[in-house]
């Protein structure tokens, strides 16, 4: 099933791919992908035993996978859900994050 991507930002057409992919894997995890507007990050929420992922709507592509990557840290995804594509997109997402959290090295 394509799943929609409800927000009118224009990205990287290979960011949109791989969002795209993650949220495929979200659904068959059973949890639910909503959008909004407003000042927040976005994330994982539990209502009532049932798993919600927010995302704002407004974000690129870029900050929703960095998103999903680093809630999916904290789920336990079965093995036969983790295609080769997704496990090359969460390797890559959680390197590039660790680079990016990295303190800067000093110049002498």
């Amino acid at each position: 099933m394509a799943v929609a991507n409800k927000t009118k930002n224009t990205s990287n057409p290979e960011d949109e791919r791989r969002l795209n992919a993650l949220i495929e894997l979200l659904e068959k995890l059973s949890i639910r992908v909503k959008y909004a507007r407003g000042y927040f990050h976005g994330g994982l929420v539990r209502y009532r035993d049932q798993l919600f992922l927010y995302l704002n709507r407004a974000a690129k592509a870029r900050h929703k996978i960095e998103v999903i990557v680093n809630e999916l840290k904290y789920i336990e995804i079965p093995p036969e859900l983790l295609t080769p594509e997704l496990q090359d997109i969460l390797k890559q997402e959680t390197e590039s994050g660790q680079n990016r959290n990295a303190p800067a090295a000093k110049k002498e």
